[in-house]
């Protein structure tokens, strides 16, 4: 991954039904498989609450899927700033939405 310096190496996933946090190898295995499956994402930002140390973001994804229809989700990711290094992501939550 081109951005792994992004990511802090403890931080938790949590996907869709899941019944416990999940690691950063298994927010990588997500990430491949969705990027292996979906095609045209459009990511925005629907809402962001914070300041220059930590910051939490509501993203909204529309994208298609391989069969052609589209599909849209929010996902929230929290991020801190380490000490002045660059934004390191702690959080991911996919649950948000899910059925």
């Amino acid at each position: 991954m081109a951005h792994n310096n992004y990511l802090d190496l403890e931080m938790l996933f949590n996907e869709c039904n899941a019944q416990h946090y999940e690691n950063l190898g298994m927010f990588f295995k997500w990430l491949q498989q969705f990027a292996a499956h979906h095609e045209d994402p459009k990511i925005t930002i629907k809402d962001f609450k914070g300041d220059k140390t930590s910051g939490e973001m509501i993203l909204h994804v529309n994208t298609f899927t391989l069969f052609k229809y589209r599909q849209e989700f929010d996902m929230k990711v929290s991020a801190l700033n380490d000490n002045g290094l660059g934004w390191k992501i702690l959080f991911v939550d996919r649950s948000l939405g899910c059925n």
